[in-house]
């Protein structure tokens, strides 16, 4: 009964998921992205198919480069509402100097800010760290290796208001608070302004999932627990 369950529970769980809105699934690879090709308007941002920490091909933000990914309605129209789960691929390539070298942001256009902010930093006094939070400069940290590829995924509810973050498949912050009036406009990816900082993305996703996941991950536990308890009364 059990294992009924549980399969069940996945399947409509992954029918839901099917249904979700994708607003963008770049993934940086051929054909649609050759090797050398600068993307985002400026030459601070190439393909590349050998970024250290990457197994296949990614981009590669240097020099002070950035890139955006605006929601399609840009400025003038917003997300105002529903559960954006964002995500995607981190990896500094090689050493630096004491440096911020690259860092991801989900802003706001109402509240005129940054609802979350992830940087990878480099310092002689602390070292490697992930930097992550919306209490800029103040935010806590997890420490980092060069060559070594990172995933990145928030979760931004408009609706509840707060967001949930992880980092390789570990939370590191829950149902953080965000303004009531917080929309969603942009994500963006960059740098700041030193000559040879470098900085590899891949896999970047921003989708937008319908709500009855949420109550059907719910119902599905609900479920799990109560098949559960009478397997515990009948022993």
């Amino acid at each position: 009964m059990k294992t009924i369950t549980v399969a069940f529970c996945f399947l409509l769980a992954m029918s839901v998921a099917s249904l979700a809105t994708l607003v963008y699934d770049i993934d940086y690879e051929p054909p649609t992205y050759t090797n050398g090709q600068q993307v985002g308007g400026g030459s601070t941002e190439t393909i590349s198919d050998s970024i250290n920490g990457f197994s296949s091909q990614g981009l590669l933000v240097h020099d002070g480069g950035s890139i955006n990914y605006f929601a399609p309605g840009g400025l003038t129209d917003p997300f105002t509402s529903g559960l954006h789960l964002v995500s995607w691929e981190f990896a500094i390539p090689e050493s630096h100097g004491s440096s911020q070298v690259i860092n991801g942001q989900l802003h706001s256009l109402g509240v005129g800010g940054v609802l979350f902010d992830t940087t990878l930093s480099i310092s002689g006094s602390t070292g490697n760290e992930i930097l992550y939070g919306s209490g800029f400069p103040n935010r806590p940290g997890i420490p980092f290796n060069i060559g070594q590829a990172y995933s990145f995924e928030v979760l931004m509810d408009l609706d509840a208001n707060h967001y949930s973050f992880w980092v390789d498949g570990n939370l590191l912050e829950d149902s953080v608070s965000i303004p009531s009036d917080a929309d969603l406009f942009l994500v963006d990816f960059g740098q700041n302004q030193i000559i040879g900082l470098q900085a590899g993305i891949d896999n970047f996703q921003w989708q937008i999932i319908p709500e009855p996941s949420s109550l059907i991950l719910l119902l599905c536990g609900g479920t799990l627990l109560m098949t559960w308890r009478r397997r515990r009364q009948r022993v």
